[in-house]
């Protein structure tokens, strides 16, 4: 991955940012004031020098009064003020960064240079594909899946105008032991779909559709599965039906 670009324009807008991180003075203040009056000031998070003591900048000095005007903005700001501004994540800190890609050099922590690496990776991934094909074959293959769970006679959960493209949420049909569907679904063919959680925990499967998952292979290969884990566990449905729904989708365009 390329570096951070490190220049005198993002020097000053992170420095801006450490301040309101460390309660220094309001989102606002920092906002408005100019990328010098930290220096000028010498003020803990400038580039200048660091304040000196009052004793070394006596009553009347020019550093006496930069300190003295600086002082009230040195009162945290009540926590309503920061609002959602704080930084929380450590990983995407740039004010904490750019200590690092700065002269100083300083490694604040540790990261995982595996996850960085999957990062670049994904995106260089995405892009290669195109952001509206990408779009369109999840589309697509959400479709398929829903045509045949549909067709099998399983029942979607929670209104269709809000579902996500990258997963099915499926009722857990009356009777059957969710659980031990999962179970044999790993066992004998390897997929792994997941359970839920909270109030749905033991009502519904979700089944997803994004990443390698998103295929025309992998989304046969689960109808197929399903449906015979389901007729193991005394379901009553037509068989084939489903596989035979979602080939029609993908007859309609070449996939």
């Amino acid at each position: 991955m390329a570096p951070i670009t490190y220049n005198e324009r993002a020097e000053a807008k992170l420095l801006r940012r450490k301040r309101v991180e460390r309660g220094l003075q309001p989102p606002a203040a920092a906002a408005e004031e100019p990328p010098g009056a930290l220096a000028a000031a010498g003020l803990p998070g400038s580039s200048g020098a660091a304040a000196r003591p009052e004793s070394a900048a006596g009553p009347g000095s020019a550093g006496h009064a930069a300190l003295a005007s600086a002082a009230p903005k040195l009162q945290p700001p009540p926590s309503s003020e920061l609002g959602g501004s704080v930084i929380r994540s450590n990983y995407l800190d740039l004010s904490q960064l750019q200590d690092y890609w700065s002269p100083a050099r300083l490694n604040h922590h540790t990261e995982m240079t595996s996850m960085l690496y999957a990062l670049r990776e994904g995106v260089r991934l995405v892009l290669e594909e195109g952001l509206e094909a990408r779009f369109a074959r999840h589309r697509r293959h959400e479709s398929a899946l829903v045509a045949g769970l549909e067709a099998m006679g399983q029942r979607l959960y929670g209104d269709p105008s809000c579902k996500l493209a990258v997963v099915a949420c499926v009722e857990i049909p009356e009777g059957i032991d969710g659980e031990s569907v999962r179970s044999m679904l790993l066992e004998q063919f390897g997929i792994e779909i997941a359970s839920s959680f909270g109030p749905l925990k033991g009502r519904i499967w979700r089944i997803g559709t994004m990443g390698y998952s998103c295929s025309k292979r992998n989304v046969l290969l689960l109808l197929v599965a399903l449906e015979a884990v389901l007729l193991r566990h005394g379901a009553r449905l037509e068989a084939g039906a489903a596989v035979q729904a979602a080939l029609d989708i993908y007859e309609e365009g070449s996939v």
